[in-house]
């Protein structure tokens, strides 16, 4: 199919687009059922019957740039996280706050939003972006100067096993795990 022909949609599709966009409209301030309704609309193909791509439905249809949307959806991917956590009591209320948390793998979000939530009482203050922020920073893998042991002595690895073992934990990595890190590299690294 080309991008510019549509797609009929089912009866029960149209009924659930309907659905999902009323929650889009009138729910503009809560980010989890947006960006959980723009995931399904995305997931289902609901789009197709009005635009030829997902991006130019959320462009033309609610002024959303492909960026935003994204946030939002893995923003209410994250709030989800949390709340079937057994420390998911008090969840993030803005995606602004849920941000941070998704350089994290799932597992480890739960652990650095109560961190954050920490953090924020300690200063008697509400949970803002910079305390998730501070605690995400905590909670990622430090880079650590490793050494391999070799013949039973330790030595420095070899340039070109280092890039094996890169190579490899490249290869194994989350396309979300491969994006924070070259987020990471061109925050810290200023390439």
């Amino acid at each position: 199919m080309n991008r510019m022909s549509k797609t009929i949609l089912t009866t029960q599709e149209t009924v659930r687009l309907c659905e999902l966009e009323r929650i889009i409209q009138k729910g503009k301030d809560t980010f989890v059922e947006v960006g959980t309704s723009l995931s399904e609309i995305r997931h289902a193909k609901l789009y197709v019957a009005s635009h030829g791509t997902f991006e130019e439905y959320c462009e033309k249809r609610w002024d959303m740039g492909k960026s935003h949307v994204n946030r939002l959806m893995e923003a209410a991917r994250i709030v989800e996280t949390i709340k079937t956590s057994p420390m998911g009591e008090v969840i993030p209320t803005s995606e602004r706050q849920a941000r941070p948390l998704a350089k994290l793998p799932a597992a480890e979000q739960p652990a650095a939003w109560t961190k954050a939530q920490e953090k924020a009482k300690d200063e008697g203050k509400p949970v803002a972006a910079r305390h998730v922020e501070e605690a995400v920073a905590e909670v990622m893998p430090k880079a650590e100067h490793e050494t391999v042991v070799m013949g039973g002595t330790k030595e420095e690895p070899k340039d070109s096993e280092r890039i094996s073992l890169l190579k490899s934990t490249w290869n194994k990595a989350s396309k979300r795990e491969k994006v924070a890190f070259a987020a990471w590299i061109n925050r810290n690294w200023k390439l």
